[in-house]
C-alpha cells in the first residue's frame, strides 16, 4: 500500500478462503448429492470440497491471530458446518475476538441446527453475506440442482433476522452480472420475494426498513465500520445516497425502478444524475 495512501479507503481488513464452490454450478459441497447426473459434476456428485476441517479451523485461526477479518466461502450445507465448526473451534482459543464471516450462508440453504449455531456465534463476533439479488437469478437453478426439499429452505432472510442473526447484503460481484450491483432490484426481490420462478416461499418478506439495514448498517458491521459508516449520524462520515424516490411509501413492485439521484461520500458530491 503507497505511504499516503487513506486507510478510510484502502486498508487491509481481511482475507478469505474458498471451502467449496458453487452452487448453481453444481460444486457447493453438499451432505447429500445434487439432483441427476451431469459430465461436469465432481466425483461423487456432492459437489467439491476446497478447504478441509483442518485447513479451514488453521485459516480461521491465522487471520484472528493478525486481527484480520476471517471470511470461508461456504455455498454447501456441509460446507457451512465446515465454517460454523471452524468458529466455535477459534471462539474457543481466539486471542481477540476478531469478525468472523461465512460468505454466502443460508443463501441457498438453511437448516434449523444450523441456525442456531450462527446464533450461537454471534457474542464471538460471527456475521454472514449475503447476496439477495440472486433470488431474481438462481431459485430456478436450485430447484434443479437441488429439489425442491432443499431449495426451499433457501434466502431466509425474516427468519434469520427474526433469530438476531444480522445478513449483509453484497453484490458478490467479480466483473460479470453487471445487474447485480443494483441494491434497488435486491430490496425489490427481499420485499416481495419475487424470483427468476415466480413468488417464493412468501412468507420469508421483510420490511423495506430491514432491507436498508441488509444494505447499510449490517454490511458496516460486518467489516467492522459500523462506528464510521453504515447511517447517517453525527460523528460519521456523510456517506449518503439522495434516491429518486420515498422508499417506504411507493408500491413495493416500483423498489426495482428506483435510481440515485446523487450519491456523497465523505461529504463530497460524486454522482448527479441528470
Amino acid at each position: 500500500m503507497p505511504a499516503k495512501a487513506n486507510p478510510a479507503y484502502y486498508r487491509f481488513a481481511a482475507i478469505k478462503a474458498w471451502v467449496d464452490g458453487e452452487n448453481d454450478c453444481r460444486t457447493g459441497f453438499m451432505y447429500e448429492p445434487y439432483v441427476g447426473i451431469q459430465d461436469t459434476d465432481p466425483p461423487g456428485g456432492k459437489g467439491t470440497l476446497v478447504t478441509n476441517q483442518t485447513l479451514a479451523n488453521r485459516f480461521s485461526a491465522l487471520a484472528n491471530k493478525n486481527q484480520k477479518i476471517s471470511m470461508l466461502h461456504c455455498s454447501g450445507d456441509a460446507e457451512a458446518d465446515i465454517g460454523l465448526n471452524a468458529y466455535e473451534s477459534l471462539s474457543k482459543t481466539q486471542t481477540s475476538n476478531t469478525i468472523k464471516r461465512i460468505e454466502h450462508f443460508g443463501m441457498f440453504q438453511l437448516t434449523p441446527a444450523q441456525l442456531k449455531r450462527g446464533v450461537a456465534l454471534k457474542k464471538n463476533n460471527f456475521h454472514l453475506s449475503s447476496q439477495p439479488i440472486w433470488l431474481l437469478e438462481l431459485v430456478s437453478a436450485d430447484y434443479e440442482n437441488m429439489g425442491t426439499a432443499r431449495a426451499k429452505t433457501g434466502y431466509q432472510f425474516k427468519t434469520m433476522i427474526r433469530a438476531g442473526l444480522e445478513p449483509a447484503a453484497s453484490t458478490d460481484m467479480t466483473g460479470i452480472y453487471l445487474g447485480n450491483i443494483d441494491p434497488f432490484k435486491a430490496i425489490y426481490a427481499t420485499v416481495t420475494r419475487q424470483s427468476d420462478m415466480g413468488i417464493f416461499e412468501h412468507q420469508e418478506a421483510i420490511r423495506v426498513r430491514d432491507a436498508i439495514r441488509i444494505w447499510a448498517i449490517w454490511p458496516a458491521k460486518a467489516v467492522g465500520e459500523d462506528k464510521v459508516t453504515g447511517s447517517i449520524e453525527v460523528g460519521k462520515y456523510a456517506d449518503m445516497a439522495v434516491l429518486s424516490d420515498n422508499i417506504f411509501t411507493i408500491p413495493k413492485h416500483s423498489l426495482k425502478d428506483v435510481k440515485a439521484s446523487m450519491t456523497v461520500v465523505g461529504g463530497r458530491v460524486v454522482y448527479k444524475s441528470n
